[in-house]
């Protein structure tokens, strides 16, 4: 018996769940991460994707920015800031 008709469908599958995992984890480590340069790269990694809501990317704007603050990139984070601000500004 040959499985070579199930070999696309079944790599679909896997490429698709890991992808789902990964968007977890960058959220994951976005939100709780204390090395700055860890948070901010998940941070940009979620800002990278389509499907954020304009909510949640001004919450990873935000994050991300006070990743850069602590990275004292300032120029970034209040790039970053001003632009979560005029996402959500309540």
């Amino acid at each position: 018996m040959s499985f070579r008709p199930f070999a696309a469908p079944l790599g679909f599958v896997l490429a698709t769940v890991f992808a789902a995992q990964a968007v977890a984890d960058d959220w994951e480590t976005c939100r709780t991460s204390r090395d700055w340069t860890v948070q901010a790269l998940a941070c940009s990694n979620l800002i990278g994707r389509s499907g954020v809501s304009q909510v949640d990317r001004a919450e990873v704007l935000w994050r991300r920015g006070a990743a850069y603050k602590n990275l004292n990139r300032l120029d970034d984070a209040m790039s970053d800031l001003d632009q979560s601000i005029a996402l959500a500004p309540k």
